[in-house]
């Protein structure tokens, strides 16, 4: 397959972070990015009615990856 030569690095805003947003095909469908991953949510999200899913897709994906939470944020 050809590659994204201008693709650096992903930020996941707020994004797709468990099965019922996001459905990984396969287990090896992340295996295939390449580049640094920046997922981040905020940390008002979980009282907002949003479940403690925030390392699901995290989980999933290759080094070199972070994890941020952004303090008092809610999902916008």
């Amino acid at each position: 397959e050809k590659a994204v030569a201008n693709l650096k690095a992903i930020v996941a805003l707020s994004g797709p972070v468990n099965s019922k947003v996001y459905r990984v095909l396969s287990k090896n469908d992340l295996q295939r990015v390449r580049v640094p991953i920046l997922f981040e949510y905020g940390e008002r999200e979980t009282a907002d009615g949003r479940g403690n899913d925030k390392k699901w897709l995290y989980d999933k994906a290759n080094e070199p990856k972070v994890l941020f939470c952004i303090k008092d944020a809610n999902h916008l």
